[in-house]
């Protein structure tokens, strides 16, 4: 099933251009990825340099979570085992 559709360009308006059509098998679909650009190409330089600073942005928030993430655990860790040395010392 292949759906037809407009893509307009997010910095001039101007209707995107197809330039690579993928089909490839993903457990028991198929999926079709189709890449466009904006006929511009300064225009397009400027949405790709957009889009990629956008992508870094993201990977440093996941960057973060993830760090975040071993703090608490260690964090958790830590005062687990101080509940127990409490515990036994007190027996």
């Amino acid at each position: 099933m292949v759906i037809n559709c407009q893509s307009i360009c997010i910095k001039c308006g101007k209707q995107r251009v197809v330039v690579k059509t993928k089909k490839e098998r993903l457990n028991s679909s198929w999926v079709y990825t189709t890449i466009t650009a904006c006929p511009d190409s300064e225009c397009q330089k400027l949405v790709d340099a957009m889009l990629n600073k956008e992508k870094a942005v993201r990977s440093k928030i996941i960057e973060n979570q993830e760090r975040e993430k071993v703090l608490r655990d260690k964090r958790r860790r830590r005062s687990h085992r101080r509940k127990v040395v409490a515990v036994q010392t007190k027996k």
